[in-house]
């Protein structure tokens, strides 16, 4: 690490990517300042700025108007990160303590709308020089339906039945995984990829949820502990697969758990859990969405291909 904060690995386009946001944070003897150091100081794999600036150089767009675009992207997916560490009430965020538990709900709350806010400069400036006048349009949009998606996954009372739960896990989060792609094609005027780009995209976010809520329960997810998400009766879809393979009994014993205010029984149910083939149910659901996503890829044109290279890459080196 540089002595700006900076992670320096071997990842050359990251790098360009975290010294690009360093570009544009508060300044150290801010407030927020000490508030973005600490939370761009573990700045994750930049899955959604990859995506754009990979596929604008297969479209040729302009670098200038590329890095614009993907910082919109990337600021606006950390900042629906922030948010939601504030919903969930956790501690960490990609293995460390995280800015709703170093500074207070408050004050990550005003970081989060910071970023919103220069998300949508970041998009301006993409579309001034690019004369593309949707990305702030299809970059709003994109925010609504997250908001719309995340307020209905904290609805529920008790755990969604499986198809629920993916379709609230697609809503909540392919409208920011398809963000990226869909600013890229609008610059360069390729709406016709737009139709089998959203198919796509839709399918993939229902395995990015998966493939995270296994994490959780492995204890790979950067949280503290394993299984935290049954610990704080959080939607997860191991545990919505271990609840469906209840008896009858056992599942009134458990929505009634899930609706107590108490956690004296957490221990009991990871147990029964770890003891389950839920974990095991779930992968192989995992890796048959996977298989799809691998068939659909491959029918489609390289021009698509090289813009979904990030998250299959990403995916691949995941095990389970």
């Amino acid at each position: 690490m540089s002595s700006n904060g900076l992670n320096i690995d071997d990842d050359s386009e990251g790098n360009n990517i975290t010294r690009e946001i360093y570009q544009i944070l508060p300044s150290d003897n801010s407030d927020l300042g000490q508030v973005a150091k600490h939370h761009f100081e573990t700045p994750g794999k930049y899955i959604r700025a990859k995506i754009a600036l990979r596929s604008s150089k297969y479209f040729q767009i302009c670098p200038e108007v590329s890095i614009k675009w993907a910082l919109a992207v990337e600021l606006m997916h950390n900042a629906s990160l922030i948010h939601d560490d504030i919903c969930d009430k956790t501690s960490m965020r990609r293995g460390r303590i995280n800015v709703r538990a170093k500074f207070g709900n408050q004050i990550a709350l005003i970081f989060g709308d910071w970023l919103i806010g220069k998300s949508f400069e970041q998009a301006d400036l993409a579309a001034s020089k690019s004369h593309t006048i949707e990305l702030s349009s299809i970059l709003s949009f994109a925010l609504i339906k997250t908001s719309l998606g995340q307020s209905r996954d904290l609805s529920y009372q008790t755990y969604p039945v499986w198809n629920e739960y993916l379709n609230i896990a697609s809503e909540k989060t392919s409208p920011l995984l398809m963000l990226p792609a869909e600013g890229i094609l609008k610059i360069a005027q390729k709406n016709e990829f737009l139709e089998p780009l959203q198919v796509l995209f839709t399918l993939l976010s229902k395995c990015y949820q998966i493939a995270n809520d296994m994490k959780n329960i492995m204890g790979t997810d950067g949280e503290m502990a394993a299984l935290s998400d049954l610990k704080r009766k959080a939607p997860n879809a191991v545990v919505i697969m271990f609840k469906e393979d209840l008896n009858e009994k056992s599942q009134e014993l458990f929505n009634k758990w899930i609706q107590e205010s108490n956690n004296i029984d957490a221990c009991y149910w990871q147990k029964r859990l770890k003891e389950s083939q839920a974990f095991m149910r779930t992968s192989t659901v995992f890796k048959r969405m996977l298989e799809e996503v691998h068939q659909i890829s491959a029918s489609l044109p390289e021009e698509l291909k090289q813009i979904m290279l990030p998250i299959m890459d990403d995916l691949k080196r995941e095990e389970y």
